[in-house]
């Protein structure tokens, strides 16, 4: 514990400072107690939502953001920021309801497939960049992130006066690689981006997929003179039909699919590692294995490190589906 104590010690804060002290509880007597049960009480989620944003949100979400590995894989491992300024991002369905980005809460790119609603709270004469990225998309690149969206120079938090320097992009997991992280990070400037803006719009090509490689990273360390992380929210998103939707008829490209075919591979290399797994599970009291009772139980301690493609065919040697037929029951038979 110590030794992680250290460590958390010497990272480096390259956001806004922060403190925060534990409230001391308030003590009630019996008669307190039962007069308050007694009552109704209406609470006003938006009053504590902003209580929460000026007391612990902070420091909440910087620790959800280290579980998942987002500081380590955007900037370095030995840094962090608190995101003090609370950010908003909402996918509306109808007039009502939306879909939110929270922290780490999995959406489906179809339910995210246009430019979200971004509000947060800012004070008059301030600029911010907001971008929203992919952690875990770029296959033209290592350590470099797939930019989705950027918009800097919004005043004020208005963001319709911001300049546009890469039109929103829904997320585009690729099929097989299980779930991806998109993070929305929202930076304050300290003045207008003007001489970067032109250099901004030629780096990026955002009518093409590769165009869209970008690094979070070295962004920040160019401009960490002039620009401070502030706000952050961050989803996870697994491939559906509107990614091919979108390669298709926004990018004009194939879509990439990382799945290996047995089509490919030697029929006796197939019928070989069947027979191994069938005389594995096999003993000599029983001739036919016995399927697993619960054939898919370790699916929630897996679904964020194997990928998709993986764990259903996981599933289906374990239920004994098309070719795993041949592991509960001799061929020869």
């Amino acid at each position: 514990m110590k030794e992680l104590q250290t460590v958390d010690q010497q990272k480096i804060n390259i956001g806004f400072h922060y403190e925060y002290s534990i409230p001391s509880a308030s003590t009630l007597n019996a008669a307190e107690k039962a007069e308050l049960e007694q009552e109704a009480l209406k609470l006003d989620l938006e009053t504590i939502e902003e209580e929460n944003s000026q007391g612990s949100e902070p420091m909440l979400v910087k620790q959800m953001a280290e579980h998942y590995g987002i500081f380590r894989d955007l900037f370095h491992s030995m840094v962090y920021f608190y995101p003090v300024v609370p950010l908003k991002i909402l996918f509306p369905i109808d007039n009502e309801t939306a879909y939110r980005v929270y922290y780490g809460n999995i959406l489906k790119p179809e339910e995210v497939n246009s430019a979200p609603l971004v509000s947060f709270k800012a004070e008059p004469n301030t600029y911010w960049t907001l971008m929203a990225v992919n952690l875990d998309g770029n296959a033209y690149e290592n350590d470099t992130e797939v930019l989705h969206w950027f918009v800097c120079n919004i005043e004020a938090g208005q963001l319709e006066t911001g300049e546009v320097i890469s039109p929103y992009l829904q997320p585009l997991p690729f099929r097989g690689t299980g779930l991806h992280r998109v993070a929305f990070l929202l930076f304050k400037q300290t003045h207008p981006f003007l001489e970067h803006l032109s250099e901004f719009k030629e780096t990026i090509k955002a009518d093409t997929l590769a165009g869209r490689s970008f690094s979070v990273s070295r962004f920040y360390k160019r401009l960490e003179d002039v620009i401070t992380p502030a706000g952050l929210a961050f989803c996870q998103c697994e491939w559906d039909s509107s990614c091919t939707a979108c390669f298709h008829d926004i990018l004009n490209m194939k879509e990439p699919v990382y799945k290996y075919l047995d089509k490919y591979r030697d029929v006796e290399s197939i019928e070989k590692q069947l027979l191994m797994k069938r005389l594995s599970r096999s003993s000599a009291f029983q001739c036919d294995p016995e399927m697993p009772k619960y054939p898919n139980i370790f699916y929630k301690e897996e679904k964020l490190t194997v990928p998709s493609w993986l764990m259903l065919e996981r599933y289906k040697e374990n239920l004994g589906l098309g070719k795993y037929s041949s592991i509960y029951k001799n061929p020869i038979d």
